[in-house]
């Protein structure tokens, strides 16, 4: 028997207040509930006791696998199980603090490979990062918070009490200052590369001299984590020459080293500001990031974020632009 129901009409959220959603790198999920100007009212992360609960299935997969060579037909059952709940877990918190705040929730929209990217440490796969997306696109339809669309990747940039943003920058981006930690601006300190009277090696930021580390941590097949001098690496790697007369495939190691040495990203969970030295935990910021990107596009509505690199540096621009611009009044 089929049953259909009418819904009321659409509501419209309340303005005043925006929940910034993020797939966390420690946690599944991270909020950031932020008022009309842009100011953080609360943060938070949803279900943090996961990644410990992985690291224990972890284990004990290592323990069996040692001792009898696989793993249980329970270990395995357990292990999905908590997989296949983790959505809906995450879904709920994510409904309450919608219902509690009467606020949209703002999601970043991702792809198979923006969801990828950085590897498969994050908490949250892209199956279940949809599914908890999905199950909250119901909830809210059934309340009539929430137009359902056809397929996802119809899904709208505003509809109700749901709202998507691009992922573009929402992590690199300084939620103190503004700064945006891109390509760009590791290009920028390229060029500078030059080691001291000491021998340590120094980029040139803002007219400033700025140390890289003196040893970076890599991981390397077949090696695991080793520990690299930076110096010794560089002086390898460069020799005499500047940055800008080096081969490509030297310039492409120096720019590793670089990016190793000098990371705004020095651990996986963990945001250290090059320009302002501000520090914060990146799932944290990255949920104020995604909700603030909803209040940037709301502003420029016309604006895409364009074809090749020069679209794309057009765009980081106007984003940091902008996002400078409101950090006194967020201050």
């Amino acid at each position: 028997v089929t049953m259909q129901r009418e819904l009321p009409h659409m509501a419209e959220p309340p303005k005043g207040k925006l929940i910034g959603v993020d797939r966390g790198e420690a946690v599944p999920a991270a909020f950031a509930v932020l008022d009309d100007v842009g100011r953080i009212l609360e943060r938070g992360k949803i279900h943090p006791e996961y990644r410990e609960q992985q690291r224990k299935f972890g284990a004990e997969k290592s323990r069996m696998q040692s001792r009898y060579g696989g793993y249980s037909r329970e270990l395995k059952a357990k292990e999905r199980n908590r997989a296949t709940a983790l959505a809906g877990q995450v879904s709920r918190e994510l409904l309450s603090l919608a219902a509690t705040h009467q606020a949209p929730l703002v999601f970043e929209r991702l792809n198979s490979a923006l969801a990828t990217r950085g590897g498969a440490r994050q908490q949250m796969s892209l199956m279940q990062y949809e599914r908890m997306i999905t199950t909250v696109e119901q909830r809210m339809a059934e309340a009539a918070c929430y137009k359902v669309p056809r397929q996802a990747k119809f899904r709208a940039a505003r509809c109700g009490f749901l709202m998507f943003v691009g992922p573009a920058y929402t992590s690199a981006t300084c939620s103190k200052c503004g700064h945006v930690h891109s390509n760009r601006l590791y290009d920028a300190l390229a060029a500078t590369l030059a080691p001291d009277k000491s021998g340590r090696w120094c980029v040139e930021f803002e007219g400033k001299a700025l140390p890289l580390a003196e040893s970076y941590r890599v991981w390397i097949k077949g090696k695991g984590e080793i520990e690299v001098n930076t110096a010794e690496r560089l002086n390898e790697v460069m020799g005499e020459r500047t940055f800008a007369k080096l081969p490509k495939t030297k310039a492409a190691a120096a720019m590793r080293v670089l990016k190793n040495a000098l990371a705004y990203r020095p651990t996986q969970d963990h945001f250290r500001c090059l320009r302002c030295g501000h520090e914060d935990e990146a799932d944290l910021q990255a949920a104020v990031n995604i909700a603030r990107k909803s209040m940037f596009a709301a502003e420029n509505p016309k604006l895409a974020k364009g074809e090749g690199e020069e679209g794309r540096r057009a765009f980081e621009q106007k984003w940091q632009t902008w996002y400078e611009s409101k950090c006194k009044t967020w201050s």
